[in-house]
């Protein structure tokens, strides 16, 4: 039986940014900084019976850790592009269960973005 783990956290993150004193038509920037996580689903879907099961009681509701990123933006036509990716390492035991097991959250982010 093969069973996927559906955990999504509204994430509210603090993060600092540091530009760099490049000169060019890149101008990069470093971020990092905390986040904590507020969950809105915990379950399991079981791909024998199709079914979900919800697994709130297995899982901490809320979740923290640390935001690191870099990104690059530029303007083009007069409007400003930036593109970036940011890791949130999760630094919480999210597992509410007896088991001495510790789960921890990460997640790999792409952005994109545009200023009029």
């Amino acid at each position: 039986m093969d069973a996927n783990f559906n955990i999504d956290y509204i994430e509210i993150p603090v993060v600092f940014k540091a530009n760099l004193p490049l000169e060019g038509q890149l101008i990069p920037n470093l971020y990092a900084g905390p986040y904590v996580g507020f969950a809105v689903n915990r379950e399991r879907e079981a791909s024998d019976d199709g079914g979900t099961q919800d697994r709130s009681d297995e899982y901490s509701s809320t979740d923290y850790g640390l935001a690191l990123g870099a990104s690059f933006d530029t303007s083009f036509a007069g409007y400003g592009f930036t593109v970036g990716g940011r890791y949130d390492l999760g630094l919480a035991n999210i597992n509410d269960t007896d088991s001495d097991d510790d789960l921890s959250t990460g997640t790999f982010m792409v952005t994109l973005g545009f200023a009029l």
